[in-house]
């Protein structure tokens, strides 16, 4: 997959956690890197290794680096996240510069705000009616700018029909939005990608200037509509144009895209990867447990983890009151810590190759308050924290941050209140931060 040349389109490659997706991208990113030595001749590099957030785009850099033995990352592979993309494309224009220099970010609880105030004036919609789900779902996914194309746009999954009186008074409420926005001087990162998008297709001759010729894709479950419209846009429909790896069962940010919506056409040109190269069996048999079973394979299709295996074998899953564990959570984490760094273990671990992941910022300092207390050393690790100047304590972090790292053992500190909920964002939550362990893993 890596080193093949000559694929006229698209290439995706889907798998569960620890499959290789990620080692695959960037060696794929390296082998194009090669083939494309000479050919840069736009304002960035040829060749692009996209992903969905900043410390997974540093992470994947810097890996970059050390496969190649030189410095590619930056130089001669664009390696940043898909927004940051959307922020270039938008500067290539003076209308662009103007719209991102004359407003401030918007918070997404802020953002809410705003949401509820437009809605407050929508009349006669069936009970339980989400305008934010409607606006990304419907008008950004459709990239729709007028009220007739939003009429004439079909609601797909969005289940309850709407009359046109009824579509009429959403699209208001889209406006009252739209231009509270405007007045305030405020902008959503989701409106970003959207806009570069459009930009992009009234301007061509800005994706001839930026001359990317090959994009490489990491973490494609997470994109929205906007961000694929944008990359449809910005690298010219030709041989070895896009490499998408993804995993549906991971999704823990975006909603699902069919990729062939927007042009991105992979139909025979696809796999799946399904040997686990980190996680031991015990650990990923319980992982495929909480795992989506109704995940998509980021098109039309669905996609299983049927087939999935692991190379090697180890401890049981630990839970509470087992194993000699006491039944309460906070007392049997502080005492599977130090068992793991006991000196008495055949392989002690060190503190920084441990993991406790929670649900939000608040459990993650309150985690690292309790480890202090019980004189196990622990660090919080945040959203741009560098793992490699923090000391050897154990790293405690959100879900979300989780994503993309391993380590020998992870306890996911939520998982068992997460997963009695049923939820699909829950279930990818627990099994994105239950899939980050390689040999051990507490679950309470």
């Amino acid at each position: 997959l890596a080193r093949h040349t000559g694929w006229n389109g698209p290439y995706r490659v889907t798998g569960g956690a620890g499959t290789g997706k990620t080692v695959t991208a960037i060696h794929r990113a390296r082998f194009l890197c090669e083939q494309a030595a000479g050919q840069a001749t736009g304002l960035m590099p040829a060749v692009l290794l996209l992903t969905y957030t900043k410390n997974l785009a540093t992470t994947i850099g810097t890996q970059l680096d050390t496969l190649a033995g030189q410095r590619l990352a930056g130089s001669r592979v664009g390696v940043l996240t898909v927004d940051a993309l959307a922020h270039r494309v938008l500067r290539q224009s003076p209308e662009g510069e103007a719209w991102l220099d004359g407003r401030r970010a918007l918070t997404s609880s802020a953002y809410k705000d705003y949401v509820a105030d437009a809605a407050d004036g929508m009349t006669g919609l069936p009970a339980g009616f989400d305008l934010d789900e409607e606006i990304e779902s419907v008008i950004l996914t459709g990239a729709i700018s007028s009220r007739d194309d939003y009429f004439a746009t079909p609601r797909v999954g969005r289940g309850s029909r709407l009359s046109r009186r009824q579509r009429l008074s959403v699209w208001k409420a889209y406006e009252r939005l739209t231009n509270a926005l405007d007045l305030d001087s405020r902008y959503l990162w989701s409106q970003v990608p959207h806009r570069a998008a459009l930009l992009l297709g009234r301007d061509p001759d800005i994706a001839k200037r930026l001359g990317i010729r090959h994009v490489v894709v990491d973490e494609a479950q997470d994109l929205t509509a906007a961000h694929w419209r944008l990359l449809r846009g910005v690298v010219p429909p030709g041989q070895d144009d896009l490499f998408i790896v993804g995993d549906a069962h991971q999704r823990i940010y975006g909603r699902p895209v069919p990729l062939s919506r927007f042009g991105i056409k992979t139909r025979g040109r696809s796999r799946r990867l399904t040997v686990n190269y980190r996680t031991s069996r015990e650990i990923l048999s319980w992982s495929l447990g909480v795992a989506d079973p109704d995940a998509d394979d980021l098109d039309e299709q669905s996609d299983t983890l049927r087939g999935a295996r692991s190379v090697f074998s180890g401890p049981p899953v630990d839970r509470p009151g087992g194993a000699g564990l006491p039944p309460d959570s906070d007392a049997a984490l502080t005492e599977w810590l130090r068992r793991l760094v006991s000196p008495d273990q055949d392989r002690p671990m060190r503190c920084q190759e441990i993991a406790v992941v929670r649900t939000s910022r608040k459990k993650v300092e309150d985690t690292v308050g309790l480890l202090t207390e019980a004189e196990i050393p622990a660090v919080e690790v945040g959203r741009t924290t560098n793992e490699e100047t923090l000391p050897d304590a154990v790293r405690v972090m959100t879900m979300h941050r989780a994503k993309g790292l391993e380590y020998r053992a992870v306890a996911v500190r939520d998982a068992s209140a997460l997963h009695a909920r049923d939820d699909r964002h829950d279930r990818n939550l627990v099994y994105v931060s239950a899939t980050r362990a390689r040999e051990r893993l507490l679950v309470c």
